[in-house]
């Protein structure tokens, strides 16, 4: 069974929740990146990246993801390599060996990596009294969002996949 929870407030620092990209996987024979297929057809995914404050981060969301990865690692016992889809703005370093603290929004946050295969998620905006749903361009990266989502741990039987965290959103 999944988590579902709602977040406190964070800015969209990278990608967009409703523009569709062409899914990737690294080909380890060649080392690039290339697309994914299912049945012939390249698989589409809606990704983006939202800055959460550390604090709020610690307190609201890692409490929620450390709970749902020890469902299928019992005893604390997840790998090394766990996919947990979130970057430390302060200390991570990029696959160029850049700083992601010289990026706008990172430092002293946490930027959770949000994504889904299924469809763009859905954006509502509180108008005083109640929500009103808004077309997916209405936002844009650099804006400040709170997201239902859901996270649900992977421990993939073959041993060659890497284990990780999916971190689905419901609502923008």
């Amino acid at each position: 069974m999944a988590t579902n929870i709602t977040t406190g407030v964070g800015r969209i620092v990278w990608g967009h929740p409703c523009e569709a990209r062409d899914k990737t996987q690294k080909n380890m024979q060649t080392g690039k990146f290339e697309p994914v297929l299912k049945d012939g057809v390249k698989v589409q995914q809606w990704t983006f990246g939202v800055a959460f404050p550390r604090a709020e981060f610690e307190r609201d969301i890692w409490p929620h993801m450390a709970a749902e990865a020890a469902t299928v690692y019992p005893g604390g016992a997840i790998p090394p390599k766990f996919a947990w889809k979130f970057k430390d703005g302060d200390t991570a370093i990029d696959d160029d060996g850049k700083p992601y603290n010289l990026r706008e929004g990172y430092p002293g946050h946490i930027v959770l990596s949000v994504g889904t295969e299924l469809k763009c998620p859905e954006i509502f905006k509180f108008n005083g009294t109640g929500y009103d749903q808004l077309p997916g361009d209405a936002i844009k990266c650099g804006d400040y969002v709170v997201l239902g989502l859901t996270f649900k741990a992977n421990a993939p039987a073959d041993r060659t996949m890497t284990p990780g965290m999916y971190v689905n959103p419901t609502v923008v």
